[in-house]
């Protein structure tokens, strides 16, 4: 199903994730597979991701961003790493 997640300053990590990923003001995050969109608004610390199936929306974001693979469309804005 979909997560939704905010203000979590530690780390968040998941393997595969079957549905959306809606975080606001997170840590570093770690992503295996994700079969839906992925929105990320204000993080602190690096960014990765394995395989996205759907839209990838990163936003405001403090430290590297990583995406091996997205298959559909993608929207950067506001990244300070690389």
């Amino acid at each position: 199903g979909d997560v939704e997640a905010r203000m979590v300053m530690g780390g968040l990590s998941f393997g595969a994730v079957m549905g959306d990923l809606a975080l606001r003001e997170v840590g570093a995050l770690a992503i295996g597979s994700l079969e839906g969109d992925l929105s990320l608004r204000t993080g602190n610390g690096p960014v990765s991701a394995g395989q996205v199936e759907g839209d990838v929306s990163i936003r405001d974001v403090q430290g590297d961003v990583s995406l091996q693979m997205v298959e559909s469309d993608l929207y950067v804005r506001g990244v300070s790493g690389r």
